[in-house]
């Protein structure tokens, strides 16, 4: 459908996530703005026309937290945010209390979140207390002990503080869909804060089934992804209503 509207596609992959190693003792987080910040400029200097983002999960957090952050001069005509982690505090208790899935998604996480720091020690001896970040058992103990610090945070409630795009979503001034399902069952209810419908630039979609990014319709063989859908027309009746260039 993309294709049929003749509009190109960026992907970013998050420092560490694509297959190769990052090469600062930072990485990534839930609330950081720059590489994102650096890749849209960088497209806009080979691009006209509008730009538009979608972020899904924590990356629908950090479209969220950089659209807070740049405010009147967003440099997107509009975004989509899908299942974001509005209150980050709220989705760690949850990941951390879980139990069958949750407990194996975050048993999982962990053992990446692991094997990149000890990678990342290696390199960077001392950069964070390797004893504590190996006991670490929860979300929040590793936040506390690697995420939050490596990245200017005191510790995990900290970071989860200001990294939350929850909070702040009143001063976002591009047109913005948040849609998100009821059942997600990584975070806690309301899953998108009701204080969004005050701000008249976002619009909210909340649907009662859809899981966490998992809004596939359609069959095994032919699925259909509604969310990714919905962008695309969100962004179409954006544009539709943009006035025309003189």
């Amino acid at each position: 459908m993309r294709r049929q509207r003749g509009w190109g596609a960026t992907a970013i992959n998050f420092r560490s996530c694509s297959g190769e190693p990052n090469r600062l003792a930072r990485a990534y987080h839930s609330g950081d703005t720059s590489d994102t910040l650096l890749v849209m400029a960088d497209v806009r200097s080979r691009i006209t026309g509008p730009m538009l983002a979608v972020g899904f999960s924590l990356g629908a957090n950090v479209l969220c937290r950089l659209l807070e952050e740049t405010g009147d001069a967003a440099p997107v005509a509009a975004a989509v945010s899908i299942s974001a982690p509005y209150d980050l505090d709220a989705c760690c208790r949850k990941l951390d209390s879980g139990d069958g899935f949750l407990w194996f998604y975050r048993q999982r996480f962990l053992r990446t979140l692991k094997s990149k720091s000890r990678a990342k020690l290696r390199r960077f001896p001392g950069a964070f207390d390797a004893k504590r970040m190996q006991a670490a058992y929860t979300i929040r103990a590793f936040d506390d002990v690697v995420t939050g610090p490596l990245h200017g945070f005191q510790g995990a409630e900290h970071y989860y503080r200001e990294a939350s795009s929850g909070p702040r979503l009143g001063d976002i001034r591009r047109p913005t869909l948040l849609l998100s399902a009821a059942d997600d069952p990584m975070l806690e209810a309301p899953v998108i804060p009701p204080t969004a419908q005050d701000n008249p630039f976002i619009h909210v979609v909340l649907t009662e089934h859809g899981g966490h990014v998992g809004f596939v319709a359609g069959s095994l063989l032919r699925p259909s992804f509604w969310a990714e859908n919905q962008a695309l027309v969100f962004f179409e009746q954006v544009l539709a209503q943009r006035p025309a260039a003189t």
